[in-house]
Order: structure tokens, then C-alpha cells, then sequence
């Protein structure tokens, strides 16, 4: 499985990294948006959903409003090299805040 792009080289870590790529808003709803963007650590395709709601709740994740700065983590789904078995995430570990948009 290839990305085009996708540096399937990096290793895992847990890192802070700055975003400077573009956030694709994929579907938007009153309570949920889904966006795709590419981690700025290994390049490969991330997506996630963004749900409002109360934080810990069944009904959502988050009480931020769903656009503006977001905070997001590596989900290519990439075998990283020292990958820790017990990592809940499925990419590279690195983590950003990126801007979706209105």
C-alpha cells in the first residue's frame, strides 16, 4: 500500500510538528465535519472527523467549534518503524494544529 508521497521511512515518534498544508473539508454537518489532510511529518493521507459536543460523552469529542484551529494526529495507517504495540494511533505519532475551514 502506497501513498504517493507518503515517506514510508519516518520513524515513529511522538512529535510536535508545524502544519503548513491545506485542510480538505470532506463532509459537514450541523455536529460533525470530516477533513483530510496530508501529516506534515510523513506525507501521508490523514483523515479525521471533528464532533461537537460535551468532551467524554457518548454525543461527541470536542467543545471547540468545528472550525478554526484544531488539533490533529499522524493517521496514515503506516507500519512506522518503532512503533510501539501498545500506540493507539495508527500513524507516525507526530501531532499538529492545523485551521479547518468555515
Amino acid at each position: 500500500m502506497t501513498t504517493p508521497d507518503h515517506d514510508e521511512k519516518t520513524p515513529f515518534r511522538e512529535l510536535s510538528v508545524t502544519f503548513a498544508g491545506s485542510v480538505e473539508v470532506l463532509s459537514r454537518t450541523s455536529d460533525q465535519i470530516r477533513v483530510r489532510m496530508r501529516c506534515p511529518a510523513c506525507r501521508g493521507s490523514t483523515e479525521d472527523d471533528i464532533v461537537y459536543g460535551v468532551a467524554g460523552t457518548k454525543g461527541g469529542t470536542t467543545t471547540l467549534p468545528l472550525s478554526g484551529e484544531q488539533p490533529f494526529i499522524c493517521a496514515c495507517g503506516y507500519p512506522h518503524d518503532g512503533r510501539p504495540p501498545e500506540a493507539l494511533d495508527t500513524g507516525c505519532g507526530a501531532y499538529w494544529s492545523a485551521t479547518v475551514p468555515s
